[in-house]
């Protein structure tokens, strides 16, 4: 297997504070998500694993005909 050189990564000041300006904004909303978070009610039942795991990926079951 052919194997190239290292390539050299430069950081620049201007990424440095892309990176600031993104982390303060993420910051931001995940306050206001665990505040909206915390005033909400909780659902029930609580969800199984397999509920949570089929709800980030977006599956929906559909139902069996027979």
């Amino acid at each position: 297997m052919i194997r190239r050189s290292p390539t050299r990564i430069e950081l620049k000041l201007d990424d440095i504070q892309e990176y600031e300006s993104m982390r303060r904004e993420q910051e931001s909303r995940k306050e206001q998500q665990s505040e909206n978070h915390s005033s909400s009610v909780e659902p029930w039942p609580p969800k199984t694993k397999q509920e949570i795991i089929h709800e980030r990926i977006g599956y929906v079951p559909q139902p069996r005909i027979t």
